[in-house]
C-alpha cells in the first residue's frame, strides 16, 4: 500500500481508536515503521496528541518533548510565511520586470517615418483663394492674376469637372474652346481669304 493522504488519515483514525502500531500494519497490510513513522507525521501536524493517555513515559520527558514539537512546529509556520512571502515579492517583481521589459520593447520599436509632405498654416478664410503651399487635389488650379499670399500665387481653389481635370467649370471654359466642326470650317476659310490678300 504506497503512502497517500487517504492512506495517513486511515492511519491516524486507527491510532485514535487506540490501536496498536503492529495492529494496524497487519490490517493495512505495512510495516511497523511505516505506521510509526505516519503517526510521528501526524503528531508534528497536531492531528493527534503527543502521549496517549496510558503511557508510561515521566513527566519531564513529556514537557521537553512538546517543548521541542511546539518549537518545530513554529519553525515550520514561520518557514511557510516566508515561503508565501517570497511567492508574492516573486510575482510583484516578475510583473514589474514584465513591464519594464514592455517599455523597452516599445522604445526599441522602429519610429514611423516623418510625412514626406511638409504641413503648413491653413489659409485664412478671407484670402478669396488657396495658396501654393496648400493647394490640393481635385481644387483649380487656375491662378489668380495679381494676387499673391506670402509673396506666392493664389490659385482659384474651386472644385474640379472632372477627377482628372485641373480646372473648376468656369475655368475649364476659359482655357479650352470647342474645335468647329467640318461643316462650318471658318479657319478653312480664313486662310482662303489671306492667301487670296497677299497673291498678287
Amino acid at each position: 500500500m504506497t503512502r497517500t493522504p487517504e492512506r495517513d488519515a486511515e492511519i491516524v483514525r486507527m491510532w485514535a481508536d487506540n490501536m496498536k502500531a503492529t495492529e494496524i500494519a497487519a490490517v493495512l497490510g505495512v510495516t511497523k515503521n511505516t505506521i510509526i513513522g505516519a503517526v510521528d507525521r501526524a503528531k508534528k501536524r497536531g492531528e493527534l496528541p503527543l502521549y496517549r493517555d496510558n503511557t508510561n513515559v515521566p513527566e519531564r520527558r513529556r514537557l521537553a518533548h512538546a517543548a521541542k514539537v511546539d518549537a518545530m512546529r513554529a519553525e515550520n509556520a514561520a518557514k511557510e510565511r516566508m515561503e508565501a512571502e517570497r511567492a508574492v515579492r516573486i510575482a510583484r517583481l516578475k510583473v514589474e520586470v514584465e513591464a519594464r521589459a514592455a517599455a523597452v520593447m516599445l522604445e526599441a520599436l522602429p519610429k514611423p517615418p516623418p510625412s514626406l509632405l511638409p504641413s503648413f498654416d491653413p489659409d485664412p478664410p478671407d484670402l478669396g483663394g488657396v495658396s501654393f503651399l496648400n493647394i490640393g487635389f481635385r481644387q483649380c488650379r487656375y491662378p489668380l492674376e495679381g494676387r499673391l499670399y506670402r509673396g506666392l500665387m493664389l490659385f482659384c481653389g474651386k472644385p474640379t469637372v472632372t477627377p482628372l481635370s485641373s480646372w473648376c467649370g468656369h475655368h475649364h471654359r476659359a482655357c479650352f474652346s470647342r474645335v468647329p466642326t467640318k461643316r462650318d470650317k471658318p479657319y478653312l476659310q480664313l486662310a482662303r481669304k489671306t492667301v487670296k490678300e497677299v497673291a498678287p
